[in-house]
């Protein structure tokens, strides 16, 4: 795994989007699976606990229930368990752990229970047992490593018919793939946006081909990184 700061993909404000004002660059990426741990002190698992559950500094009911869906189906199966926002996942298996609390367990990954001394109750609680996380190492200057065969880059197109349309032919002319796109609004400029496209392709011609193309077509293109991807 290369050295540098990691840093979370999809969050309430992704990399990418932070990216995009920085000179900062994506030089690679990490795909860990989501593998949730039901952890407490070590006695006897008790009959009602409360789950600590992260909220990860979010700002919204709405997005805190996002997180709770991840394991939603263990809580419906466990109605006498109630689930409870905390500010970290690690945090709240320390707090239970440092404090005995007895009807309570937190919510988190192995490490947690190796770091505080938490015996586990219940493995891979998760709905979904292909659930993944992503991860960019971020460096401060642009650095393509050997074997980079993907790249995110952003954009944005006028309001114009058929403006998406161009942009994103400049990919398919060239059987260059798209894996992801978003769109994202511009900061004081309303009900415009910019968008974020992932495509499976490194620093090669057909893609810097494209990319020259795109310039053409659309206002603002920002290449945010090209790195290897991923493999999970």
């Amino acid at each position: 795994m290369p050295p540098g700061k990691w840093f979370q993909a999809q969050k309430s404000l992704p990399a990418p989007v932070l990216l995009r004002s920085s000179r900062k660059f994506i030089v690679a990426q990490l795909q860990p699976r989501l593998f949730p741990l039901k952890i407490r002190w070590p006695v006897r698992s008790p009959s009602t606990l409360i789950c600590c559950w992260p909220m990860m500094f979010l700002s919204s009911a709405s997005s805190a229930c996002e997180l709770f869906t991840i394991s939603s189906l263990f809580f419906r199966r466990n109605p006498r368990i109630e689930p409870v926002p905390f500010y970290d996942t690690a945090g709240g298996v320390k707090h239970v752990i440092q404090n005995r609390v007895q009807d309570a367990a937190g919510i988190a990954g192995v490490q947690a229970a190796k770091v505080y001394q938490g015996r586990i109750l219940a493995a891979g609680i998760e709905d979904d047992k292909r659930n993944f996380t992503r991860f960019f190492l971020i460096r401060k200057s642009r650095r393509v490593l050997p074997g980079a065969n993907k790249s995110s880059i952003a954009f944005s197109v006028r309001n114009i018919p058929g403006a998406l349309f161009k942009a994103l032919s400049v990919f398919a002319l060239r059987d260059i793939s798209l894996s992801k796109i978003e769109s994202r609004p511009m900061r004081g400029r309303p009900w415009e946006y910019i968008f974020y496209a992932d495509y499976l392709r490194g620093d090669d011609e057909p893609a810097r081909n494209a990319l020259r193309h795109l310039g053409e077509v659309t206002d603002l293109v920002k290449v945010l990184g090209i790195y290897p991807a991923a493999k999970i």
